[in-house]
């Protein structure tokens, strides 16, 4: 009759297997229950998870899910799940291994997006840039030609004699007068104003009455 506790073990893995592209087996052998604990964490951290099961039983969940490695399970194994980014986890485990005097966890092998990888390989990615890393050259490299753009600007600034400031008027320069067309305008409305008045009429007088001459006497 089959354990049940290894019988749920295995439906974890292979719950925890499905559809999984990346993942790594380590070493772990001699590493102390509390240091486990600590890689767990520091795993869970960079969006990784450390599983630890029977070797028979990781081979088994792999198998069924079309990886065949049995040539990586001797010794006590570990299985490091990863996300997008499998890249950093790997740093994780090899910057966690310095810190101790057996260098583990070690990397024996694994699978990276469908890709298998032996030690050697393993080993090399630990030495590659990982996903911060690469957005902070990223912002780096942008920043440096952002500020080599804005020197471009200011030298032809400076070129030019401080841009379109140069083609404004001194400050001293007299003003360019308008009053002339304004008085210009001023006769003719005196012209107008003027003009009723040299047009009016005389006023007419009556002539003056005069009495008839009476006629002559004969």
């Amino acid at each position: 009759m089959a354990n049940p506790r290894n019988t749920q073990t295995l439906e974890e893995l292979r719950s925890a297997l499905k559809g999984q592209s990346s993942f790594f087996v380590v070493d772990y052998q001699g590493l102390p229950a509390n240091e486990v604990v600590k890689l767990r964490k520091e795993l869970r951290g960079v969006g990784a998870s450390l599983m630890v099961a029977k070797n028979t039983l990781m081979h088994k969940a792999l198998s069924e899910n079309g990886f065949e490695m049995r040539d990586l399970f001797h010794g006590p194994s570990a299985l490091v799940l990863v996300g997008e980014d499998a890249v950093t986890p790997i740093k994780t485990l090899t910057e966690f291994a310095k810190k101790n005097d057996k260098g583990i966890p070690s990397g024996k092998g694994g699978v990276l997006d469908g890709e298998y990888l032996d030690a050697k390989k393993f080993d090399d990615i630990s030495k590659l840039p990982g996903k911060q890393e690469l957005r902070g050259m990223v912002v780096g490299v942008l920043s440096g030609k952002l500020q080599e753009f804005v020197g471009i600007l200011e030298a032809k600034v400076e070129k030019d004699g401080g841009g379109s400031s140069s083609e404004t008027a001194p400050a001293d320069a007299a003003p360019v007068e308008a009053a002339p067309a304004v008085e210009a305008a001023a006769p003719e409305a005196v012209a107008v104003e003027a003009a009723p008045e040299a047009a009016a009429e005389p006023e007419a007088t009556e002539p003056e009455a005069t009495e008839p001459e009476a006629p002559a006497e004969s």
